[in-house]
């Protein structure tokens, strides 16, 4: 160890973020003099990535609304599973047949909705 080094700080195996780096320079008594420029530097990203969220999920919703509005106007009953059981998606003929309201099923696990349906 450098004769300089006053103190070794333990942070274990970890990906090193932003917190992680906050925790070594408050430790060290470097956050003041750091902090303002490290701070906005991640700030920036932090808002790029919201930014790219935020896109993300307006676009998923459109993409959502149009497989809905697909599936309603199909003759058949239709229900979309997701590999945990829970459904994903249903159309009106589905709704029907099982006697349940628009939505009150999505969420559910196929089980509880058919009870007939069980993993083996």
């Amino acid at each position: 160890m450098p004769e300089d080094v006053k103190q070794i700080i333990d942070i274990k195996i970890r990906q090193h973020d932003i917190i992680t780096l906050s925790e070594i320079a408050k430790k060290l008594g470097l956050m003041e003099e750091m902090g303002n420029s490290f701070n906005f530097h991640y700030l920036q990203d932090i808002i790029s990535l919201l930014y790219k969220v935020n896109t993300g999920a307006k676009e998923l919703k459109i993409t959502s609304n149009r497989l809905q509005t697909v599936a309603n106007h199909m003759k058949n009953a239709i229900i979309y599973v997701n590999n945990n059981g829970n459904i994903i998606l249903s159309n009106q003929e589905m709704y029907n047949l099982l006697g349940y309201e628009n939505e009150e099923i999505v969420g559910e696990n196929i089980e509880n909705i058919l009870p007939e349906i069980k993993k083996n």
